[in-house]
């Protein structure tokens, strides 16, 4: 039988438990409500209710078009056509003054289970990443069912930011070719529609059982069945936030258990949880029918029928037979309009590896100290592009900024050297909306590409230091980014719902400067209250040589002022606090990261904490706190070995985040 609205099954009274302004859309059947303390939470009403009723027939509104609504690009800095002639956009600096502090709970080890069901949008034939197909009435094809949107530019024959394709549905359904279960059940769908229809089918699987996501008249609605007698009975949960408005958007609904025999129920949306607790502990009610995606699947002596179509743009649904990890599904999540919005898509398995969010956890697990000092994380953007992460700057505009360079050695027969010349980028976002505000692509003084590995980033104000590369020979490169005029030409504008800062600015070198004998330039800060620069190079071995050389207003490196050997080996970030402390970030390979304190007048040096894999520069924001971030996330570190043997083998740790650090946690005697 369909999924169905039924009479009422025995429950308590309501109780609302609001954890935020917005007015919460009240189920009118409760089972017992209690308050949760998940992340951005807010408690909505769980119902339980037997099938009798007929269900609610939908519209038939149209679906988006390819340009975002005018609600989804407000604010945002849309891209100039090429060759317009107009003006260049000069973004504001967003200021922000003070970064939202995050709450942690204890890192746990990952919960067990995987991917049990996956749609993501392809062409052609099914690959394996997708569950087995039985029937569909869409046309998989580029330009028929199937949008595919640039991101960025074309270089030569490279796209460094790789196209986004996503499914236009508008009637149309996609169904898999056999049944899945799960006691513990997420499921995840990222899609944007204008619809307000009474229903709109992401998945479900509901003939007699099963369980369901689906948009309910604008608003999301999750359905867990469970037994009653020989029939079934429905719990569900109905959100208050609006999903019809255009937006993409991350929306998830999460059944499991309470710990007292019960069921907590969530629906997510963008990182923010409504949930409800119902001492409902009756058996799950299993489903006999396949799952479909896009219309809600009927079937009666083998013969399929579909109802409650969606209507719009969807790029993937995922069903795990476990609850994803609060903190991961609340991340901070620096939008790039890459695939799953900016979780490395080469990590879907359906093989039973564990998907990224179990890797998170399970690379953070036993650095408790690390989340202790977490005043905030960002996932970090471009990590499906092929791109790496390196430097990382806080200026005072509120903005930070980091270096990435295009890491493709895989590519390469003897992985000995980058094969593809792609521009390192700068890449800029508000640590308070955790949006991207600007993106720079890297050339040097006469237009020719800056390819290097900008393993350093230093900054004043709007000015720049990064590397440059040339014959062999490694420069220190100034950037005036404010002074940048000129964006990447792209074949379309690119939307705001896929690169919110536009198409990224062309930025050609102001400065090339040789640097001081002695001093390398694998990383930098700026030290805005001595005025200087530091600047080193990467060592396996202790006694690198550290250096530190004075700035004028104007931007021109004096010679070196102060020169140290460094005390521990393998330093990939250093940070002078103003105090005769210096920060140290260690990392190399897979190993452990940590982070030490280093007193330069007494030679004296500590562990402050240990992290996964892949710390990489330092930063002090004018908030005082201490900016870092992990490179594990690369595709490079993370794929390499299936690309290329002799890259060696992937790297275990995962965990792709910008991390602001309090030194209130650091420092907790000061």
């Amino acid at each position: 039988m369909r999924e169905q609205r039924g009479e009422r099954v025995g429950f308590r009274d309501p109780v609302e438990c609001l954890l935020s302004d917005r007015l919460l859309a009240v189920v009118a059947l409760l089972v017992a409500l209690s308050c949760g303390s998940a992340p951005a939470q807010k408690e909505v009403a769980v119902s339980a209710e037997a099938a009798t009723d007929t269900a609610v027939p939908t519209s038939d509104a149209a679906p988006p078009s390819d340009d975002p609504p005018s609600s989804d690009s407000a604010g945002s800095d849309s891209a100039q056509p090429p060759d317009s002639g107009a003006p260049p956009v000069e973004p504001a600096p967003v200021v922000c003054e003070t970064v939202p502090r995050q709450v942690w709970s204890p890192p746990e080890r990952a919960s067990s289970g995987r991917a049990i069901f996956r749609y993501r949008t392809y062409t052609g034939t099914v690959p394996s990443w997708v569950s087995n197909m039985a029937s569909t009435s869409l046309d998989l094809r580029e330009g028929a069912d199937v949008v595919v949107q640039q991101r960025g530019p074309t270089l030569g024959d490279v796209q460094p930011f790789r196209d986004r394709p996503v499914t236009r549905f508008d009637g149309d359904y996609w169904l898999a070719d056999r049944a899945i279960d799960a006691e513990n059940v997420t499921i995840e769908a990222w899609f944007r529609t204008t619809s307000r229809a009474e229903w709109q089918t992401l998945f479900s699987n509901t003939e007699g059982g099963g369980f369901s996501l689906k948009v309910k008249a604008g608003v999301l609605r999750g359905l867990y069945r469970v037994a009653e007698g020989s029939g079934w009975a429905d719990l569900e949960l109905v959100g208050s936030i609006d999903v019809a408005d255009g937006g993409w958007h991350h929306a998830a609904f999460t059944v499991g258990a309470d710990g007292t025999g019960g069921r907590v129920l969530c629906l997510w949306v963008d990182g923010v949880s409504e949930c409800a607790t119902t001492p409902d502990g009756r058996p799950r009610r299993d489903s006999a029918i396949a799952p479909a995606v896009g219309a809600e699947p009927n079937e009666e002596g083998g013969v399929y029928t579909f109802e409650s179509p969606f209507e719009g743009d969807l790029y993937g649904v995922v069903v795990r037979d476990y609850v994803v990890d609060a903190a991961w599904m609340a991340d901070r999540v620096l939008r790039d309009g890459s695939r799953y919005f900016d979780t490395p898509s080469y990590h879907d398995y359906l093989s039973g590896s564990d998907g990224v969010d179990q890797r998170v956890a399970d690379a953070i697990y036993g650095h408790d100290a690390l989340l202790d000092a977490t005043a905030a994380r960002y996932r970090l953007p471009f990590q499906d592009d092929r791109y790496i992460v390196q430097g990382i700057a806080a200026p005072d505009s509120g903005e930070v900024f980091m270096s990435f360079y295009y890491g493709a050695k895989d590519l390469d027969s003897t992985c000995s050297e980058e094969p593809l010349v792609v521009p390192s980028i700068l890449v800029g976002f508000d640590p308070c909306t955790s949006a991207l505000t600007r993106v720079f692509m890297l050339y040097g003084p006469t237009g020719e590409i800056n390819p290097a590995h900008v393993g350093g980033l230093a900054m004043s104000g709007s000015r720049a230091w990064t590397t440059f590369t040339a014959s062999g020979t490694t420069y220190l490169a100034r950037y005036e980014l404010d002074e940048a005029t000129e964006r990447e030409a792209v074949s379309e504008l690119v939307s705001a719902d896929l690169l919110p800062s536009g198409a990224p600015w062309k930025t050609e070198a102001a400065e090339l400067i040789a640097l001081p004998d002695g001093c390398g330039s694998s990383f930098l800060s700026y030290d805005r209250i001595g005025e200087k620069l530091w600047l080193g190079q990467f060592s396996t071995g202790s006694g690198a040589d550290l250096c530190a050389v004075r700035v004028d207003e104007e931007g021109r490196i004096g010679e070196v002022a102060d020169r140290w050997e460094l005390p521990v080996s393998k330093v990939q970030g250093v940070l002078s606090l103003g105090d005769g402390r210096v920060l140290l970030s260690q990392s190399y390979g897979s190993t452990d990261s940590a982070l030490y304190v280093w007193t330069p007048t007494t030679n004296t040096v500590h562990t402050l904490l240990s992290g996964p894999s892949g710390f990489e520069d330092l930063a002090l924001s004018p908030e005082g706190l201490v900016w870092t971030s992990s490179e594990s996330g690369a595709r490079y570190f993370q794929k390499r070995f299936a690309e290329n043997l002799l890259c060696g083998p992937n790297w275990s740790d995962l965990y792709p985040y910008a991390m602001a650090l309090d030194p209130a946690a650091l420092f907790p005697e000061d």
